[in-house]
Formats: C-alpha cells, sequence, structure tokens
C-alpha cells in the first residue's frame, strides 16, 4: 500500500498526486482526469473532502467545499461563458443563500431550494427594472415588489410569475391603483387615485401599463408544485 505522497496513473489513464495513507488519497492531493478535468484539494479517503478547486476541461471551474465528493457547503463557481454564483450548495447542487450573475446580466441575491429560486430574494434586471420578494419554485409568488425601469411601481402579491390578488400600482405619472389583480392585469373593484389625489371609485378592468407589464400569455395560472 503506498503510503505518504506520491504518484499513481490509474489504469483509464487518470493521474494522482498527492498524499497517500495506506492505499488510498488523503491529505491534499492533484487529480487528473483523462478527459481534461482537474481535481486540487483535500481527500479523505479516496474521496474529495474538504477545500479544494475542480476546473473542468473546458475552462469553468468551482472553488469551494466538497463533502462526500459532492459540492457541498461555501463555495463560487465561474462559467467560461460568464454565469457566476457565489454561495451555499448541498449535495452538488445551489441550496441556501447566495448571489448569481446570469449571462442576461440580470443579477439575483437571495435564497435557493435545489437549484432554484425559492424563498426571499432581489433581482435586478439588466436593463434596469427590480424585484424584490418571495419566489416559489423559481417564480415570483408571494409577496413581492416590482420596480419598472419606466418608473411605475407594483407592490403586492403574485402568484406563478404574475401579478395575482391584493396589489397596490403606482405609474410613474402619478396615478395609483389599489385592488384586485388576476393573471397580472387589473380586475373588478378597486381604487384609483387620480395624479391632482381624486379618487375614482368602482369597476376598473385596464390592464395595467400593458406596453411593459409581466405576463405569460396563458389562462388563469395553476399552482406550481416542484418536485419535492
Amino acid at each position: 500500500h503506498m503510503h505518504g505522497h506520491g504518484s499513481y496513473r490509474f489504469v483509464d489513464g487518470t493521474l494522482y498526486e498527492g498524499d497517500f495513507v495506506m492505499g488510498k488519497k488523503e491529505g491534499r492531493g492533484v487529480l487528473h482526469f483523462r478527459g481534461g478535468d482537474v481535481y486540487d484539494g483535500e481527500w479523505v479517503r479516496d474521496v474529495k473532502h474538504g477545500q479544494g478547486v475542480y476546473t473542468f476541461a473546458n475552462g469553468d471551474v468551482y472553488r469551494g467545499r466538497f463533502a462526500d465528493g459532492k459540492w457541498d457547503g461555501l463555495g463560487t463557481f465561474r462559467s467560461v461563458k460568464g454565469t457566476f454564483y457565489d454561495g451555499e450548495w448541498k449535495d452538488g447542487v445551489i441550496h441556501g443563500t447566495g448571489t448569481y450573475k446570469y449571462l442576461s446580466g440580470n443579477e439575483y441575491y437571495g435564497q435557493f431550494r435545489r437549484g432554484e429560486k425559492h424563498g426571499r430574494g432581489l433581482m435586478i434586471y439588466e436593463e434596469g427594472s427590480r424585484y424584490q420578494g418571495e419566489y416559489f419554485c423559481n417564480r415570483k409568488h408571494g409577496y413581492g415588489q416590482f420596480d419598472y425601469v419606466v418608473g411605475d411601481r407594483y407592490e403586492g402579491h403574485w402568484k406563478n410569475g404574475v401579478k395575482h390578488g391584493q396589489g397596490k400600482y403606482t405609474y410613474a405619472t402619478g396615478e395609483v391603483y389599489v385592488g384586485t389583480f388576476e393573471n397580472g392585469q387589473i380586475v373588478g373593484e378597486g381604487v384609483l387615485y387620480a395624479a391632482d389625489g381624486q379618487v375614482v371609485l368602482g369597476e376598473y378592468t385596464e390592464p395595467a401599463s400593458e406596453s411593459h407589464k409581466p405576463t405569460n400569455g396563458k389562462s388563469a395560472p395553476q399552482m406550481v408544485l416542484c418536485d419535492e
């Protein structure tokens, strides 16, 4: 059994250089995979465990904590294409609190569950709008505030990614609507405050700023259920 520091080339071409204890990778070591991936970090009984850096053949890099061979704990992932994540991981997937920067230029700060935005978070969109509030299965769901780049603001409830339930919509022009939203649009009875303070009561069904309201183009959304 190898013991101490050394190197060993496996039958499949994989090369390990580092510490051994009783023939197993233990301590610090570098594993060069045949396909070009490289792991440089800590080992416990032949398993990646502790702090390490995993560099993929294509240039993507994970830097952080490993547990039982998987990304687990605090770590950063940076892709060659430009996506970046800094935060918590569990069993190899994003899980917990972190920051994710998308290829589009959007940035999300908040909670994740099994790789999806889930819980409370802040999304800053590349064009300048922003959403702060609750997420469920990657969609705006629950209570949240959306600030549009044109100056409008919506504060209220969301369902499956669209405005749904009680809410307050403030237009950049000064008008304010307080009432019910359904599938992204104003419906039913509500109160419309004019810019000069005048109050209009009654059935008000004009869609909220049609030109830039979020919509999924579908009928009333159903409840989203994440895979457990």
